[in-house]
């Protein structure tokens, strides 16, 4: 399971198709889902996503300092 706090992004994915799509990115990510197999893109509030938002936030500061 993918959870994103960007209904944008969710809605993008899970619509586009591996022509359609305007967006290389969103091609690329769709592809890539397509041969995992079985997936499950979810679109959850950004109040729940604050806490691994902060750990990756932390995460990057510090391979980047």
């Amino acid at each position: 399971m993918i959870q994103t706090d960007s209904l944008e992004t969710v809605k993008a994915i899970q619509e586009s198709s591996l022509t359609n799509s305007s967006s290389a990115l969103i091609r690329s990510i769709h592809y890539m889902l397509v041969n995992i197999g079985l997936w499950e893109l979810q679109h959850i509030l950004r109040d729940y996503n604050k806490i691994v938002d902060y750990i990756a936030k932390m995460t990057f500061d510090t391979n980047h300092s």
